[in-house]
């Protein structure tokens, strides 16, 4: 009976270390670039809440103005008209402009409604937080695979499974709670505001709020499906024994050699 042949000894592949943490550099670099401009912009628009409600106050008094110069022009008119029938279309229109109220401009809405979208705000200080945070250690991570070191394959493994748990948690949160509350106060405000400037939507379509709803429900299914994609990548690129062999030092590698070798005699 022949003795069984032993295994080769595993090649090293450093190709795929230089690869990945070439990547995990530059993907990193952006990532944290774009979290740390969302989170200034937040910390921006938090600065600003005051002056939001401020300038809403400024458009409702300059509404109210408005609506008092129309009402006083109509009395004018009213009272300077000469026959019955004209005096009756001012006082009707007058009357309607009174029970309307003061209507805020056109598109106010719109301008004044990213302080009211908690949920949405919320959710993008957590997801461009922890974006920092992860994105900090792929670099770090990346600069050690350049230089073939185990720890940062083993660190490079942590952050891809940390980047697609989060990916998971913070996508399912997104379409689950946050789309249906931004996309009704969004689509309601458009909606008010093509309904203002005398528009409507043609007959048969959505409304606002579905056409968004549905928007961004594909747009967080899209970002999980492509957001998984290079930590899966990562995951099963540096789990191949050839991979593994690259990134152990060289004394280890021939230590391993030198067992294998006595092993066969």
């Amino acid at each position: 009976m022949s003795k069984p042949q032993p295994s080769p000894p595993i090649r090293p592949r450093p190709k795929p270390l230089r690869v990945i943490g070439t990547l995990n550099l530059l993907f990193g670099a952006v990532l944290v670039a774009v979290a740390w401009s969302m989170l200034g912009g937040m910390a921006f628009s938090g600065m600003t809440a005051e002056p939001y409600e401020g300038l809403k106050r400024a458009l409702m008094l300059q509404a109210e103005r408005e609506h008092q110069q129309k009402i006083a022009t109509l009395e004018k008119r009213e009272a300077a008209a000469t026959s019955e029938d004209a005096r009756r279309v001012f006082r009707e229109e007058r009357e309607r402009r009174a029970a309307l109220g003061p209507k805020l401009p056109p598109g106010s809405e719109l301008v004044m409604m990213g302080s009211q979208m908690q949920s949405f705000g919320t959710w993008s200080v957590v997801n461009s937080a922890t974006s920092l945070g992860i994105n900090l250690l792929m670099i770090v991570a990346g600069a050690g695979l350049l230089q073939r070191v185990e720890w940062a394959r083993r660190l490079s493994l942590w952050v891809a499974g940390i980047k697609l748990v989060r990916l998971l948690l913070l996508q399912t949160v997104f379409v689950v709670f946050v789309v249906p509350s931004f996309s009704r106060r969004l689509g309601e405000a458009v909606q008010e505001t093509i309904a203002v400037q005398g528009g409507g939507l043609p007959a048969g379509m959505p409304s606002m709020t579905q056409i968004y709803a549905v928007t961004y429900t594909v747009m967080g299914v899209g970002m999980l499906i492509l957001g998984a994609i290079y930590p899966i990548v990562m995951l099963v690129m540096l789990n191949r024994p050839g991979v593994k062999a690259a990134s152990m030092p060289a004394e280890i590698r021939a230590r391993q050699m030198m067992i294998e070798a006595g092993r066969v005699r």
